[in-house]
């Protein structure tokens, strides 16, 4: 669990803190003021490190562990 904090990066962390949170790709890139593709790149990284298949699923894990 204390590994997957360190494997997250702080803007891995904030996407998955907005997911949790109900806001869609779309939202999120506009609140981080970047393209929806970088967005989707790095939930593609998220779902690799959490070993999760769903974005809201990574986020209920993230939330367990502490990290958001």
């Amino acid at each position: 669990m204390h590994y997957m904090k360190e494997r997250l990066t702080q803007t891995e962390q904030k996407i998955l803190k907005l997911i949790a949170e109900g806001y869609k790709q779309k939202q999120i890139a506009e609140i981080l003021m970047v393209e929806i593709n970088t967005i989707k790149k790095h939930i593609t990284n998220i779902l690799k490190k959490t070993g999760e298949k769903r974005s809201k699923e990574a986020a209920r894990k993230a939330r367990e562990w502490g990290l958001i």
